[in-house]
């Protein structure tokens, strides 16, 4: 995975100071070099101690985004930009009728990587969290039903992370499961729609991050870290019939993202700047793209031994690729040299067509291509962060808002270096 490594070229040494995040960006040393400042995680700023330790996180103003810091001279105090959190609507278009729908303003998503909306299985109800609003970190799951144009906010103290994750809709019966933070762990609740009735699945003394079902819901795979140990996390696998679990990976990595195939026998999962299949038959792991210059953790089952997935192979714009599970190969789908293409989907009954995201910088399109011409057309303009309902038939999205002027700002963190008044 990305860490930060460490060279002195005196004594030609070169160490590491971090691994463990999902990227890395603006290091720099303050005056006695005993501190490092950097980015990870989109917008996020840290602090980390060059002797070793664990990243301190310099939280930017409530409802406000900042980069690219620097230190001020020989001082405790860290230079930055910063800005007000782009909003802009979100809005479902409905394919078959042709119509669309604005839902509530949100501001844009820091993980726009990761799919941050849900579907359930008659795709007439979609789940997210709309994050900051208003001022307020919100907390609240929003449940839209489309065809009553009808918003439900659920609110719950059980339900808030530093990363909230969308629950997981039923395929067999209407409701969806979620994680609940306990005193000991994390116990993993079945709800139900729209009486909102609830079920103990299973309880566990690990936190757990992520969710995924097979199917015909008798595998429920988890990832799972113990309390305090965030960067060292695996895949676990509770048996329903059985009452059991299992663990089926031993990485020790974060992994941000699992899903099974159609048949419930591979599941795909992105551990830090890598993607795998895992067959569940076997317990055998295929590494996707292996070698590529980047790799997302967006895809699209095209079979149980296929899929698409986004990924730069040397070097970018990002194109999609496929890969074929059973001959452990690779080629590419489609790109174009002028822009990213990522996000990809594809309908269950049509598969020859894949719809995607062209995208750059803050500018995104969703666009659809037929693989096997390599004709792409517009879909939607303005569409960020589109994420289909199962069938196809409807999909939710960002529309770009107003970007916000930025400023430069000043922050005295000498209160984390342990130099601070008491």
């Amino acid at each position: 995975g990305v860490r930060w490594m460490r060279l002195d070229r005196e004594r030609g040494v070169t160490e590491e100071l971090h691994s463990g995040l999902r990227d890395y960006a603006f290091p720099r040393w303050n005056a006695d070099e005993n501190w490092l400042t950097f980015h990870s995680e989109g917008s996020r700023t840290f602090l980390l101690k060059t002797d070793g330790g664990t990243p301190i996180e310099v939280a930017a103003p409530l409802g406000y985004q900042t980069w690219g810091p620097t230190w001020d001279g020989d001082s405790d105090v860290l230079l930055f930009q910063k800005r007000e959190l782009t909003s802009g609507p979100v809005v479902i278009y409905d394919f078959e009728s042709e119509s669309s729908w604005q839902i509530l303003e949100m501001s844009e998503l820091s993980n726009s990587w990761r799919n941050w909306a849900t579907w359930s299985r008659d795709s007439d109800q979609v789940s997210f969290f709309p994050g900051i609003r208003h001022s307020r970190t919100d907390t609240a799951l929003v449940i839209a039903t489309v065809s009553t144009n009808t918003v439900m906010e659920i609110r719950g103290s059980e339900r808030a992370r530093q990363y909230l994750r969308a629950p997981v809709w039923s395929q067999s019966r209407d409701g969806y499961i979620y994680s609940a933070a306990t005193e000991l762990g994390d116990d993993v609740i079945f709800e139900s729609w729209p009486d909102r009735t609830s079920e103990l699945l299973f309880s566990s003394d690990q936190i757990i991050t992520v969710l995924a079902m097979t199917a015909d819901e008798e595998i429920i795979a988890y990832v799972a870290h113990a309390k305090g140990e965030s960067n060292n996390q695996d895949i676990w696998f509770f048996d329903q019939i059985s009452e059991t679990h299992y663990q089926v990976t031993f990485r020790n990595s974060k992994i941000t993202m699992i899903s099974f195939s159609p048949d419930g026998e591979k599941l795909f999962f992105k551990s830090e700047q890598n993607a795998f299949v895992l067959d569940t038959d076997t317990n055998t792991v295929h590494e996707v793209g292996e070698g590529f210059f980047w790799r997302g953790e967006r895809h699209a089952w095209q079979e149980n031994d296929r899929l698409i997935f986004e990924g730069a192979k040397s070097a970018p714009p990002a194109a999609l690729y496929e890969y074929d599970i059973a001959e452990h190969t690779t080629r590419r789908s489609y790109g174009n040299e002028a822009r990213h293409c990522v996000n990809p989907f594809i309908k269950p009954n049509v598969k020859e067509d894949a719809y995607y995201q062209y995208t750059i910088a803050d500018s995104s399109d969703l666009h659809r291509v037929n693989l096997a011409t390599g004709i792409s057309e517009l879909v939607l303009k303005d569409a960020r962060h589109a994420v289909f309902s199962g069938d196809g038939s409807k999909v939710i999205y960002l529309k770009g808002g107003s970007e916000k002027p930025a400023s430069i700002w000043a922050a005295d963190v000498s209160q984390f270096l342990g130099r601070g008044l008491p």
